[in-house]
């Protein structure tokens, strides 16, 4: 289940899972939450290796 900015994950192997481990979620509706940022992190390997501008906080309404 998640919301806007939060993602629960409910397992029954939460104990092998210390505090402070890296889980890695795909989410499957995300456009409010990103629109606040200017950039993400995008991951490869295991590892944040380039941001991609949020092109979203750009948007214009005209009339």
């Amino acid at each position: 289940m998640h919301s806007e900015e939060h993602l629960v994950v409910e397992t029954p192997r939460a104990a092998e899972f210390p505090v402070g481990a890296v889980l890695y979620g795909i989410p499957r509706h995300v456009c409010p939450t990103v629109a606040l940022h200017s950039e993400v992190w995008a991951v490869h390997a295991g590892r944040a290796t380039e941001t991609w501008p949020v092109t979203a906080r750009a948007r214009r309404i005209t009339i």
